[in-house]
């Protein structure tokens, strides 16, 4: 970084700190239930958020004295040095733990930053500036592996930090601490609008494993016409043109459209002769990540991959939207695992899928469901565009605060 603000130091992390990596717990090391944590990875969010109660794994009580020099404080900053060469997310994602009470043990692959001069850093300022996107991409230059990207602890202390004066580092920080209470704030709004949806389900329906009012049961067959898939060859990708989903677009109620991948429209006229998606049909996961539903409700031309089945609903026995919340319900989504075949290559098979067990209020009273649904989602994109501002203007402080602009 050049022409930094007077008073400012532009100084390798190895200057300030110290890296120490954590000790290899192993599965059978686990019990039930403890007041002891094992610290993982998977407690550091992409978003650099310390989050306790992800996949909590216990370890033995006696453990954190025999362990003690792995044992966390509320405070310390945690890097993560692994990731998944697929979709790096968190690699050199740093944190700031918090034990809620709890013991701590910092696990294998896991590093903890010891400043080694605190006179010259406050680490929460520390948190965000490695958390950039420009740090992120130099860590991305060394990791090295197969199926996962490892950092050392000599490639995480080599990168290079704007270090202002400590005071200053306070007032960025709380800044950007104000700014990420506002977007977590709004995260949790739109979590909370997700789970309305669900309740509303509930309420207007009953539980569908008991299926306390009796409505008649089907199978999924019976309230669609058809049900389809994608080409079971690898379409010929082009620069632009017709977006081309795969299993990582659908998500439980929504079409994710980043990262995209297009054909041309010589290629989709091909394919659509087979699968053809249009308003109203529903995206059913088949490969891979299976049992996830969502509802094509926009006109936009697209095409789908052979993991993705396409479902034509009988307009005159069922609501796309309540078919929709119907698979993915646990009753569902659990019966979709249980009909997915293989290991390396899971499949859910059309002729499997069509055979999946639910219940069939009458009409009129899915229609009422859909619209209730509708305003939590005009409810919900607002939230998302909110969020979406909240973002940018995130970004926007991010890099104005390290360039001595704030």
């Amino acid at each position: 970084m050049n022409n930094l603000p007077k008073g400012w130091n532009l100084l390798l992390l190895n200057q300030i700190c110290d890296l120490q990596n954590g000790y290899a717990f192993k599965s059978n090391d686990y019990v039930n239930v403890s007041n002891t944590l094992n610290c993982r990875m998977s407690n550091i969010r992409p978003n650099g958020v310390f989050d306790l109660e992800h996949n909590q794994k216990f370890l033995p009580d006696s453990y954190t004295e025999k362990y003690k020099q792995y044992l966390l404080k509320d405070g310390d900053v945690i890097i993560a040095m692994t990731d998944m060469a697929t979709e790096a997310k968190i690699l050199g994602v740093p944190t700031i733990v918090e034990t809620q009470g709890k013991k701590l043990l910092l696990n294998q692959r896991v590093g903890k930053l010891i400043i080694k001069k605190p006179e010259l850093i406050y680490f929460p300022y520390l948190k965000y500036v490695l958390n950039r996107e420009k740090v992120k991409k130099y860590f991305l230059k060394f990791a090295g592996g197969g199926l996962q990207i490892n950092l050392g602890k000599e490639d995480i202390l080599s990168v290079k930090v704007p270090i202002p004066p400590l005071e200053e580092q306070k007032r960025i920080a709380e800044i950007l601490d104000r700014s990420q209470f506002l977007i977590s704030k709004r995260q949790e709004a739109i979590a909370l609008l997700d789970s309305l949806t669900q309740a509303i389900f509930i309420e207007m329906f009953g539980d569908p494993v008991k299926n306390p009012k009796g409505w008649k049961t089907i199978v999924l067959g019976d309230v669609i016409t058809s049900a389809s898939d994608g080409p079971h060859v690898s379409p010929k990708y082009a620069d632009s043109g017709i977006p081309f989903l795969s299993t990582r677009h659908i998500q439980r109620g929504k079409i994710n459209w980043t990262d995209l991948k297009f054909i041309s429209l010589d290629e989709a006229e091909i394919q659509w002769k087979k699968c053809r998606p249009q308003r109203g049909d529903i995206l059913y996961t088949k490969g891979g990540t299976t049992g996830i539903a969502a509802t094509v409700d926009f006109d936009e031309p697209f095409a789908v991959w052979v993991h993705v089945a396409l479902l034509k609903t009988d307009k005159n026995k069922v609501e796309p939207k309540w078919l929709e919340n119907m698979l993915n319900c646990a009753f569902c989504y659990q019966q979709s695992q249980r009909l997915t075949h293989g290991i390396a290559n899971r499949d859910l098979g059309l002729k499997r899928m069509v055979g999946i067990e639910m219940f069939l209020p009458p009409l009129p009273l899915q229609k009422e469901f859909a619209q209730r649904v509708e305003a939590v989602e005009k409810l919900k994109a607002t939230h998302r565009a909110s969020l979406t501002e909240l973002q940018a203007l995130f970004a926007s402080l991010q890099h104005r605060a390290f360039r001595g602009e704030l």
